[in-house]
């Protein structure tokens, strides 16, 4: 699979924010996270699944920040990471 080399970040209503990719060719399915945490190999990611590239988070905290990527999932276990983008919820 191609690697990821965007990830667009929306900001919409109070708490909602919508993620998305570039569909990966190859991709069976996306993994669509966010964490509060500064990123690390310790980090622990909250997890919405879809075939869709994009995803609409709806009831995050206003106020916070928060680093978004998404997971892109082929066959044979083969993954695709965006990059980290970090926005602070309206």
């Amino acid at each position: 699979m191609a690697a990821i080399e965007k990830l667009e970040v929306e900001l919409g209503h109070p708490g909602q924010v919508t993620i998305r990719v570039k569909r990966i060719r190859g991709a069976r399915a996306y993994l669509h996270q966010y964490t509060t945490e500064p990123p690390t190999s310790e980090t622990v990611w909250m997890n919405e699944g879809s075939i869709k590239p994009n995803f609409t988070f709806r009831t995050l905290k206003s106020g916070v920040k928060y680093w978004f990527r998404i997971v892109a999932l082929g066959k044979a276990d083969q993954t695709v990471y965006s990059p980290v983008e970090t926005r602070i919820v309206q």
